[in-house]
């Protein structure tokens, strides 16, 4: 609408206009509106304040080409491990994940929960994304709630955000809010499924599975909660303060078993339809917790089994007894 509004005035001669600015004011409102801008009042105030002037109809045009400007959108990236197979797999996020999405409007805050002891990771890490800025968080596991490397890690970067977020750009008080969240382990890896893209694009992915999203390993195995790998990528789709003080709190203590507020009348939270545990799932099955932390978001979880899989840089356990079986027949 900037475009044809800056069409119509330039083509209009300045003895005959192809209409006044007023209308053209008025044209641009009009418009504003219906497309849902928020600018769309401010726009009005100026046509009223400035009438038919020709600074206003400029004024105009100039503010109207700004706001039908796409809104960046913001995707917070943490990196929850130890830096296995580092240097390769970060250069498959970046053809993957990052560089296609940043071209698509998405910018990245990205935040790497490791080890730090070795005195060289630190600048590494840092050059490995530059000119990003990365937030690094020194952090050993912590028992179960630290399980795959992801969960504890998860939380507590949610958590060292929350509490130094005086610290950094948004003016927001506690946990900024993003449009997305990705959580992954260093190794991990995109693994299209059939026919599609090897670029993931957040854009669509949620569309399509909004909410939180496991992208599971292909390959079955029995375990408790899902037969397939879980805790290697993870996608929300949405990042308000409430989901993201949710997720701290479910990935901060996933759980062994449910807690007596979390399992109701004796019963647990139910599965996501596309989770298939090879074990009963009872109060007392892990990950209780978190699938009761969740369920309270009123979000959608589930897998993105239709379209993506992860697995690791150098295949997962499961994929390695599934390969030697393979072999093995031949």
């Amino acid at each position: 609408m900037a475009i044809v509004l800056q069409g119509i005035w330039h083509k209009a001669s300045p003895n005959r206009p192809f209409m006044s600015c007023g209308h053209a004011c008025i044209l641009a409102f009009l418009v504003l509106l219906l497309l849902g801008r928020n600018d769309a009042a401010y726009h009005g105030q100026v046509c009223e304040n400035k009438g038919d002037s020709e600074a206003a109809a400029i004024e105009l045009v100039q503010l109207s080409a700004h706001s039908m400007q796409p809104p960046l959108k913001h995707i917070l990236m943490i990196y929850a491990g130890q830096l296995r197979s580092f240097d390769t797999t970060v250069q498959h996020h970046f053809d993957a994940f990052i560089l296609p999405n940043e071209a698509d409007g998405w910018t990245f805050d990205i935040v790497v929960n490791t080890d730090l002891s070795d005195p060289q990771s630190p600048a590494a890490i840092r050059a490995s994304f530059a000119p990003r800025p990365v937030t690094l968080i020194d952090d050993q596991p912590q028992g179960f709630k630290d399980v795959g490397f992801i969960w504890g890690r998860v939380a507590r970067s949610l958590k060292y955000i929350r509490e130094n977020e005086t610290n950094r750009t948004s003016s927001t008080a506690g946990l900024p809010e993003f449009d997305a969240v990705f959580f992954t382990r260093p190794d991990a890896v995109f693994k299209p499924v059939g026919n599609a893209p090897v670029k993931f694009s957040i854009t669509n992915q949620c569309t399509e599975y909004p909410g939180l999203s496991f992208l599971t390993n292909s390959c079955v195995r029995d375990c408790e909660f899902h037969n397939q790998d879980w805790d290697l990528m993870h996608l929300m789709c949405g990042g308000s303060h409430t989901h993201l003080q949710m997720m701290e709190t479910a990935y901060g203590d996933p759980g062994g078993g449910c807690s007596q507020g979390n399992c109701v009348e004796g019963e647990p939270p139910p599965l996501p339809p596309d989770f298939f545990s090879s074990a009963p799932w009872t109060c007392e099955t892990q990950m209780c917790n978190f699938v009761a932390e969740v369920s309270k978001a009123g979000m959608r979880f589930g897998t993105m089994n239709r379209t993506y899989f992860s697995s690791l840089q150098e295949l997962t356990k499961c994929e390695k007894w599934k390969l030697e079986a393979e072999q093995g027949g031949r």
